[in-house]
């Protein structure tokens, strides 16, 4: 059971009776768009997590030839943004992709199997870098008694994947949590869920706050509020890393199949819609006496990707500047969060709420939030800096990028010896001096890590940034939004492309920094 105390089944008893309550305020149409989010949830998370779930276990612990750049390659796209992997698949599968053009065929990509295949492929990365992380923090005196005994997949299937199956349900959360917050993929595909309308409400009536919008959050935070609870609590003892190498499990298949299976799998998440964006941005069309030619040009491809930083380059410098920012504002308190988090039961009662309530929110509502609180006559600087300055944006990425970076300052931190600290407050430092010159200072490299990767999901953020970004101000995701709406096909493929090549440096940067710290805890 998932609520083995009296306390944790009281709180979720009261947040369910919250939850029923909140449910009676909404009429039939919200219930209805509520119920249709959590039912595109449910769909994208029963396609990703056994996907994700395999590649993990065949990455984690088999004697896979070549697993680590397989394993780069495969969780690299966590920091690609939503709207460019859409793109991507609507590049080659949506109306106006290659295959629908030159199969004359209706397109693959439409309804709820468009938007449950986009939302799945951009969520397999998450599960692989969650299970296969859990997988090489599982311990490995379980595994080794249990092959005395047991054959390998037995030991797999009875040791190794029930030690993780925790890790298992925190990826399909986090899976549910990025479709329920995300109107990107379900406003390509025209399908109403309760983030999309409440987007398009407030496109029509930016000054409307619909009731049924917070009571709706409200809901799906109280939802996410007894999963976080209950992952928090059932994981804070797997905060060290591991202690000694893990050995490959033998289960007795080729490697060069295990090769193939895997190799197979991130062809589908990343090949597919990599090879769409390029066949997008190199196709030129001719106009002869005969009609319209089409042909690929590798010419074309290249120079409308080396290109395209320069073409927008406004877009791209609001993009980094309201990203860094955000960053240089989410890290610090993220670390203050997680420090006493780590020290004070209160705290971490604390990060846990915060955690879950902020993650509950819907993009578009942390927009809503946010506009409803700067548009205040009565406060006219704040009214001025909402519409002359990158607040609103800053804002809403900091919202929007503040759990996670916790979550993972709270690993870091968690992680630590308790040594250092002891000696350290045994001479006197203060609790400042040490969080900075210890605790941070033997992390410098996992903390400038986590720093990377709020700046690209900062970076990649749209449904909040689309609502408050002021006049004047655009960034990438939300320029690249306007043109798939618009129909510049090899213009977004050319930027998409760019942006992928960015991520990927910041995706290889990331994971040197991870693995020297492995290696100095190892």
């Amino acid at each position: 059971m998932l609520l083995r105390t009296p306390a944790k089944l009281v709180g979720a008893w009261l947040l369910a009776g919250l939850c029923a309550g909140l449910a009676v305020m909404l009429d039939r149409q919200a219930t209805g768009l509520l119920a249709q989010s959590f039912l595109l949830a449910a769909l994208v998370v029963l396609v990703a997590l056994p996907i994700g779930t395999s590649l993990a276990v065949l990455l984690a612990r088999t004697r896979l030839p070549g697993r680590s750049l397989l394993a780069g390659v495969l969780v690299a796209p966590v920091l690609v943004p939503l709207v460019v992997q859409a793109a991507a698949w609507q590049s080659g599968f949506g109306p106006w992709g290659w295959y629908s053009l030159g199969s004359g065929r209706a397109p693959l990509l439409a309804g709820w199997h468009g938007a449950v295949l986009v939302h799945a492929m951009a969520a397999v990365p998450w599960v692989v870098l969650i299970v296969g992380a859990a997988l090489r923090l599982s311990e490995p005196e379980l595994e080794e008694q249990a092959l005395l005994d047991a054959t390998a997949g037995q030991t797999l299937w009875r040791v190794t994947l029930r030690r993780t199956w925790t890790a298992a349900l925190l990826a399909g959360l986090t899976v549910a949590v990025q479709v329920l917050a995300e109107m990107t993929v379900t406003d390509f595909f025209q399908i109403r869920t309760f983030a999309e309308v409440v987007y398009v409400e407030l496109n029509v009536e930016p000054s409307a706050v619909p009731l049924r919008a917070l009571n709706g959050a409200l809901i799906v935070g109280c939802f996410i509020l007894v999963a976080a609870l209950w992952a928090v609590s059932s994981t804070a003892a797997a905060l060290q890393p591991p202690q000694q190498r893990l050995a490959a499990l033998p289960l007795g298949v080729p490697p060069g199949l295990l090769t193939l299976l895997v190799a197979a799998g991130a062809g589908l998440v990343i090949g597919v819609p990599l090879l769409s964006l390029c066949i997008k941005a190199g196709v030129v069309i001719d106009r002869s006496a005969t009609g319209i030619e089409r042909h690929w040009s590798l010419a074309k491809c290249l120079a409308i990707v080396a290109t395209s930083p320069w073409r927008y380059r406004r877009e791209l410098g609001d993009t980094l500047r309201i990203a860094l920012v955000a960053t240089l504002c989410t890290l610090p308190v993220a670390i203050l969060l997680a420090d006493a988090a780590r020290r004070r039961p209160w705290a971490r009662l604390f990060a846990a709420l915060l955690i879950a309530l902020l993650i509950g929110l819907p993009g578009p509502v942390v927009g809503l939030v946010v506009m409803h609180v700067c548009n205040r006559p009565e406060l006219p600087w704040i009214t001025w800096c909402y519409d002359h300055t990158v607040l609103a944006p800053v804002v809403v990425q900091f919202a929007r990028t503040l759990p996670l970076a916790l979550a993972l300052g709270w690993h870091a931190l968690g992680s630590l010896p308790r040594a250092p600290l002891e000696s350290a407050a045994a001479d006197g430092a203060s609790n400042w001096r040490t969080l900075w010159t210890v605790a941070v200072g033997q992390r410098r490299g996992l903390f400038a890590a986590i720093g990377l990767v709020v700046f690209a999901l900062a970076a990649g953020e749209l449904p909040a940034t689309i609502l408050v970004a002021p006049p004047g101000v655009a960034t990438l995701p939300v320029r690249i939004f306007g043109l798939l709406h618009a129909g510049n096909e090899d213009e977004v493929a050319g930027i998409c492309l760019a942006i992928i090549v960015g991520c990927a440096g910041l995706a290889l940067l990331i994971g040197r920094l991870v693995a020297r710290w492995l290696r100095q805890a190892a």
